[in-house]
């Protein structure tokens, strides 16, 4: 799948200093991995880095069952990649082993050139997720330790609380005390019920843009508030569902007594201003 523009981006200091770090070292002819638990924004942070080069993006992601690429040839046969801007391969470690020995081979050539003074009209950026890494064959691990000694990782952590914050407000519009009673939210919730993907900022993307868009008041008085919060998190929960009820519960209450210690927040200039001009 060839992206001709970035996904919405957030931009904030940490986001801004690892795109700064990125481009030095693609600049200077070597790829960039990057890593960390799914949901962060892995591959926005990819697609955003590529519409800094002004270059055209190829965003591929292999089918990890079947090897088959979800957009683009099979990973079981040698795939045609494209031969200029920035290749994106999301996953790239559930690839079968010889797509990973086509990346390899291209990674290498891509550096020669560099080497010899000759520019390379590709980049390539690689993205991964290492809790979902597949039971390989020796061989594949082999390509796939050889693919990392080539790549400069960078591994992502979770997002703050106030980058997670600004990125609810830009995305779903919504003001700053209401963004972070969402994130304070999801955060307590995921980690107490030891969430798998506990790092995952879609969870409270998805909270803020249906409350938003349906406007839904994003209060714990608000029974409508409560459903949405309740059917996008219980799901997500590594424990029965009775249990992550009960702790979602307490996770309100906590909220609850927080919001009544704590003075009302300001409405946030910006999105008043925002409102003033619709």
């Amino acid at each position: 799948m060839t992206v001709t523009h970035a996904q919405p981006f957030v931009s904030t200091p940490a986001n801004e200093q690892l795109l700064k770090q990125m481009l030095c070292y693609l600049h200077s002819g070597y790829s960039v991995h990057l890593q960390g638990p799914g949901g962060i924004g892995k591959t926005t942070l990819a697609l955003q880095l590529a519409d800094r080069l002004a270059s055209p993006a190829t965003l591929l992601r292999p089918v990890p069952d079947t090897g088959q690429s979800l957009s683009g040839p099979a990973a079981t046969a040698a795939p045609a990649l494209p031969q200029a801007g920035t290749l994106i391969y999301d996953d790239f470690e559930q690839a079968g082993p010889q797509v990973q020995a086509v990346l390899l081979a291209m990674l290498d050539e891509q550096q020669s050139r560099y080497q010899e003074a000759a520019e390379s009209a590709r980049q390539t950026i690689l993205v991964s997720n290492p809790d979902l890494r597949l039971m390989a064959s020796c061989d594949l691990q082999t390509t796939s330790a050889k693919l990392r000694d080539r790549l400069i990782t960078l591994s992502l952590p979770e997002p703050d609380t106030l980058t997670q914050q600004q990125i609810l407000m830009q995305k779903a519009r919504v003001e700053a005390a209401a963004a972070l009673k969402i994130v304070q939210l999801k955060q307590r919730f995921l980690q107490q019920t030891s969430a798998e993907s506990a790092a995952s900022l879609r969870p409270g993307i998805m909270i803020a843009q249906i409350c938003q868009q349906q406007r839904i008041p994003i209060d714990l008085e608000s029974t409508d508030f409560r459903a949405v919060c309740r059917d996008v998190l219980l799901s997500r929960a590594s424990c029965s569902l009775l249990e992550a009820n009960e702790i979602l519960w307490t996770v309100f209450n906590w909220l609850d007594r927080r919001d009544l210690a704590m003075p009302a927040a300001p409405r946030s200039r910006a999105l008043a201003g925002a409102d003033s001009a619709t």
